[in-house]
């Protein structure tokens, strides 16, 4: 397979797979604590992957210099992004928090471009960040009129911004400081750090909240650990070593849009001209950001 069939299949994955994810987060988080979830969630996929590649004889164990790296990742990556959004959707529309999440790949242009020997992104390639942002808000207009309307915790929207900051600092701790050990062994380390500190906090602020173990907590977990966790974390690492951040940040703006065709799809959930509208925006977006040259791509 060449490099570049890798890289359309890569992001194929985390643009679908982690746009599917929201059906089996909002059934999973129906049943368990938000927190405890997600901790749940990497912690198995973590120690799944690792005792795997372990087993087939591959070296599991990271240099110290890694190690350090992969676990500031997922503290960045897992707790500081996954999990401050999670408590953050218990104070603020769900609307909203996807929009302010949607600006991760603003925040990843905007920081390469002042940070020292960073990517920095052609004008067709903000041109097309600012045209995913504004299908989004085409695409999720209703249900931002209808947010617009409750009131939102000052203290929610912080955990937004720094949610979605968390996120652009992890990615750009990956690109630019590439570990050597391999995908998979990193995207292990990092879910088990991460899924570990999650799961410390999510007991100890949620820790007396109902379980309910059913059906379909058993099978949301299972979705998420195996195609959310082991098989898109893993591509969004590959890509993170083979493509600019600014343009794997794309998922960002394609993950809603693939979550709105599923629920058209399996739940029968209207069709509307903001879908149809936003939708072709959001590609026009990303075709633009994925197509555009970037300069003083920096690699250890």
């Amino acid at each position: 397979m060449s490099h570049r069939v890798k890289v359309i299949v890569a992001f194929g994955i985390v643009y679908v797979i982690w746009g599917s994810t929201y059906l089996a987060i909002r059934v999973g988080g129906a049943n368990m604590p938000s927190s405890i979830f997600a901790g749940v969630r990497f912690v198995i996929a973590g120690a799944a992957m690792l005792g795997v590649l372990a087993a087939l004889g591959r070296p599991v164990r990271p240099s110290r210099r890694d190690l350090l790296t992969l676990a500031g990742a997922g503290l960045l990556l897992l707790v500081g992004g996954n999990g401050l959004l999670v408590l953050a959707e218990t104070v603020v529309p769900s609307g909203t928090a996807a929009l302010v999440i949607a600006t991760v790949p603003l925040w990843i242009a905007g920081l390469e471009a002042i940070l020292p020997g960073g990517e920095r992104i052609a004008a067709r390639g903000i041109v097309g960040i600012l045209l995913g942002l504004l299908g989004l808000v085409i695409l999720g207009w209703p249900e931002l009129t209808k947010a617009s309307r409750e009131v939102a915790q000052p203290a929610g929207l912080a955990m937004l911004l720094g949610a979605a900051l968390s996120w652009s600092l992890g990615t750009l701790l990956m690109r630019r400081r590439p570990v050597t050990v391999d995908a998979f062994v990193a995207t292990g380390w990092e879910m088990l750090v991460g899924g570990s500190l999650n799961l410390i906090l999510g007991v100890l602020i949620q820790g007396r909240q109902p379980i309910t173990w059913n059906a379909e907590l058993a099978g949301s977990l299972l979705y998420l650990i195996v195609f959310g966790s082991l098989v898109a974390l893993t591509a969004y690492v590959w890509l993170l070593k083979h493509v600019p951040a600014a343009k794997v940040a794309t998922y960002a703006y394609v993950n809603p849009v693939i979550a709105v065709f599923l629920g058209w799809w399996l739940l029968d959930e209207k069709v509307t001209a903001y879908l149809i509208g936003g939708m072709a925006v959001v590609l026009l977006g990303v075709i633009l950001v994925n197509t555009a040259p970037v300069r003083s791509a920096v690699l250890d």
